[in-house]
């Protein structure tokens, strides 16, 4: 278990893989949300939250990379870019608040308090200006089956992105 608190700055990042078609959310996902928190007695803390949450305004479900640390609910972000083989787009940046109002584990999709350390899974987030036309970019599941990861997009602070800049072994060159 890694807190988010005591990671690397530089790491506070949250890479998204793919998101979900509304409609596939909600024919599909949702439900499947739904009836794996009845039976696997998920917390109704967790559920509750769910509820209020999964059709919310300016959100979308994605797939997110593996996570640096234990992410909680509710973190939120200030700036959206592309990611090309690890590497930031800088002319890709923008600011963009969003909110991970929910995490979900993968296997048998339901409510989790937080991304688990290392593991990769699902997450519904608010845009608060609406969603930018950034994440159209994004491989797109309406249906399930494997996915094909062709963008990488990333969320993160101005502190992350000012971290992984000087970290970066071009930044004092």
């Amino acid at each position: 278990m890694l807190a988010h608190e005591d990671s690397r700055i530089q790491d506070r990042k949250l890479i998204l893989w793919a998101r979900f078609h509304p409609e596939f959310s909600r024919n599909v996902l949702i439900p499947e949300i739904e009836e794996n928190s009845m039976q696997y007695h998920v917390d109704p803390q967790l559920v509750d939250n769910f509820r209020k949450c999964r059709n919310a305004e300016n959100c979308l479900y994605f797939l997110h990379g593996y996570a640096y640390a234990d992410i909680p609910a509710g973190q939120e972000y200030d700036l959206m870019m592309r990611i090309n083989k690890g590497k930031i787009e800088e002319d890709s940046i923008m600011r963009c608040k969003a909110t991970v109002l929910c995490f979900f584990s993968e296997f048998r999709t339901q409510p989790i308090a937080y991304a688990w350390h290392g593991y990769h899974a699902d997450c519904l987030i608010q845009f608060r200006d609406g969603i930018p036309d950034m994440i159209q970019e994004l491989y797109e599941i309406n249906q399930k089956k494997p996915i094909e990861i062709r963008q990488e997009i990333c969320l993160c602070s101005d502190d992350t992105l000012k971290a992984i800049i000087n970290s970066s072994p071009t930044a004092n060159q």
